[in-house]
């Protein structure tokens, strides 16, 4: 599953919370983008995940530099 952040046009927060569900969902480490999604320091590009036939998964997130100013006005 991909997740296109410029497609989706979730705000930063939905996107927080969508990885922190699938970490947690699939007993993944903490990327550590959380809080830099919601203080606005980045936005989401992409969100990859992957489940593997051999339990493994794979997160990976993809950020870019802010496109415009705080999240509300996104």
């Amino acid at each position: 599953m991909d997740l296109c952040g410029h497609c989706l046009r979730y705000r930063n927060s939905e996107f927080a919370e969508i990885i922190t569900a699938l970490r947690r969902t699939f007993a993944m480490s903490d990327p550590a983008v959380g809080a830099v999604l919601r203080a606005g320091q980045a936005e989401t590009a992409f969100i990859g995940f992957s489940p593997s036939p051999d339990g493994a998964h794979r997160l990976n997130c993809y950020l870019k530099a802010p496109s415009s100013g705080p999240e509300e006005s996104r």
